[in-house]
């Protein structure tokens, strides 16, 4: 298959604030033509969840990548947990 190259991409130095500010999210949906309210925002970090939740895009939080085991990911504003990429279609 053909790999589709990502629409946009935001590092922490796109915008002039990094998550968890807003500026980010809001500069991706724009340049994508869709609204925040119609986006999925996927993270493994408490400040993505507020970015995206602030944003007021659902939050999908993943159970690896960055996550310490001292972190308390119960009280993070998410909307679902996956354990896995592939179980991100069940949620959409």
């Amino acid at each position: 298959g053909f790999a589709v190259p990502p629409a946009v991409v935001v590092s922490g130095d796109t915008c002039d604030e990094a998550k968890p500010s807003t500026k980010p999210m809001f500069y991706a949906c724009n340049k994508i033509g869709v609204a925040p309210e119609h986006c999925v925002y996927v993270g493994d970090a408490e400040r993505d969840m507020q970015a995206g939740k602030n944003a007021g895009m659902k939050t999908v939080l993943v159970n690896w990548g960055y996550i310490a085991a001292s972190d308390d990911t119960e009280s993070w504003p998410y909307d679902c947990r996956i354990d896995r990429p592939m179980d991100l279609p069940d949620y959409l």
